[in-house]
Formats: structure tokens, C-alpha cells, sequence
């Protein structure tokens, strides 16, 4: 189908699909494509401010389908046709290179594909050191390490590229794809799943007795089935934010009861009235 032969109708269908299937740029990879993220609202903002095709005699606006750069206006600085990271609104778009003047700082999309609109410019935060867990990485230096440390590992998800922004054990995380390794997110944690009839965090756990084997909270671990069960919490083997006890240890995730020592919780959690959380 040519550009000018598109009707209003099925670009606006197409848009609201797009928005539909699009995470924040911000936080999560562009590549990534989670649906029911986002509602008609932002989908009608964002058709009415971009992603309209324009007719044969109209030079195209940024984030337009396009087949070549000269389609696109190139008012306001250089503007190319190339993949903008998503692929519901076309798998070319007008979109401006690193340094491109850019304004749509919630989706990126005005920015061509691996760069992010900060400040009114299209840049490229993998050079910054800026990237956001789950964004596809080459090097560990790309990825932002605000909230814990973040590798450039594979989190075992074949749609978000080879290599993503992800934590080892004991980081915290918000989903699945945060953490490396097939680690999955538990009450906030990277860690491996528990075994099947284990209490979690989130579900009452009933009073038991003192274990008579495996590793007691706190001790140094090499895997989660090490460490013995507890009424405090569901145990993980995980970093516990302290390098002078080793480099893991039996600690509680999310909602354990850990009294008041910090050393009883995993990944960036504190204990705070008791219970390990987020300071």
C-alpha cells in the first residue's frame, strides 16, 4: 500500500493497536511489546501529535510510515526513514538520528531505532551508561545501574533480542524480564522459583518448628535448595547487599520477617518495622 492511499480510519486502527502494544520507552526495552499497557487515551494523543500518513503532496510528519527519507519533512533538522524501534506502526518510519531534535519523550518513536528522546534530543543511552533493565545491550557498562547492579546477560526471552539489561540473583526487579538467567521476580527479587508446596511471601505461612537441617538464614549458600525453610518467609540463596559475609546467602524476599537485621533480606530489601522492603 502507497502512503497516500491509507484512509484516516485504518491509520487511527493502527495507531491504537501500536499504543496498545507498546511499554514506556523509559523503563523497559523498545523492542519489548507488552499488550494492555496502554489505553485509548494515549493511543488518540499520540495519533492526533504523529504516525498520521500523509498524502502524495504532504511531506511526512516524524513517526509517519515511510519507504524513503525524502518523504519525510525535513523541517526542524534532518530527518531519515528507518526503523524507530517498534514494529506495529510500520517497519520504517520518519525518525531523526542521535543529536535529532525529538518530542516525544514517552515512546521514543520520534527517535530512530536505540535511541531514547531525553531533553528534547534523540540519544543514545547505551553510550551514557543510562540503558533501563530489559532494553537489548552489548556490554554491562550500557546499562543503567540506579537500584542495584545490572548486567548485559540473556534473560532467556527470545523476542527482546539476545542480550538484555538484567540482575543476578537478589536484584530487585519489577518483572520476569529484569532478571538474567531464567531467574524469575519474586516479591520484588530476582531468584529461582521455589519448589512446589513452598510458602511465599505472599501467602500465609503457617507457624512451624525449628528445621533440624539445611542452612540457616544468613549463612553462606551456593543454590536455594541449601538453605532450610522457615516460618519467617520463603528463602532464596541470593546477594543480601553485604560482600563481607560472601557473596550469597540463605536470605528472606519481599514481606519476610527479618526482626531487625538488615543481613536477613535479599537483594537491595532492608529491614524496615520488621519486615524486609524497600527502604
Amino acid at each position: 500500500m502507497q502512503c497516500g492511499d491509507a484512509t484516516e480510519g485504518d491509520d487511527m486502527d493502527g495507531r491504537q493497536f501500536d499504543q496498545m502494544t507498546r511499554t514506556l520507552a523509559g523503563g523497559v526495552s523498545r523492542r519489548r511489546v507488552a499488550g494492555g499497557l496502554l489505553g485509548a487515551a494515549a493511543a488518540g494523543l499520540l495519533a492526533g501529535v504523529r504516525g498520521r500518513r500523509a498524502t502524495a503532496q504532504e511531506a511526512l510528519p516524524l513517526g509517519a510510515t515511510c519507504t524513503a527519507a525524502t518523504q519525510c519533512s525535513q523541517v526542524g533538522g534532518a530527518v531519515a526513514c528507518a526503523d524507530n524501534g517498534y514494529a506495529a506502526d510500520g517497519a520504517l518510519n520518519c525518525c531523526r538520528n542521535a543529536g535529532g531534535a525529538c518530542l516525544d519523550a514517552a515512546y521514543s518513536a520520534d527517535c530512530c531505532s536505540g535511541l531514547y528522546c531525553r531533553g528534547g534530543f534523540c540519544t543514545d543511552l547505551s553510550a551514557t551508561g543510562e540503558l533501563p533493565l530489559g532494553s537489548y545491550c552489548t556490554a554491562s557498562s550500557q546499562c543503567s545501574q540506579v537500584g542495584g547492579e545490572a548486567i548485559c546477560a540473556d534473560n532467556t526471552l527470545a523476542d527482546d533480542g539476545a542480550l538484555n539489561c538484567c540482575r543476578n540473583a537478589g536484584g530487585a526487579c519489577a518483572r520476569g524480564a529484569d532478571c538474567c538467567g531464567g531467574l524469575e521476580c519474586l516479591g520484588g527479587v530476582c531468584g529461582a522459583a521455589p519448589a512446589a508446596g513452598t510458602p511465599t511471601a505472599t501467602t500465609p505461612t503457617p507457624v512451624a518448628p525449628a528445621p533440624t537441617s539445611g542452612l540457616a538464614l544468613g549463612a553462606t549458600c551456593v543454590a536455594t535448595a541449601e538453605c532450610a525453610p522457615t516460618a519467617a518467609g520463603a528463602v532464596f540463596c541470593a546477594a543480601n547487599g553485604l560482600t563481607s559475609d560472601g557473596a550469597f546467602n540463605c536470605c528472606l524476599g519481599t514481606g519476610g520477617a527479618c526482626g531487625t537485621n538488615d543481613a536477613l533480606c535479599c537483594g537491595s530489601n532492608f529491614c524496615v518495622g520488621g519486615v524486609c522492603q524497600a527502604s
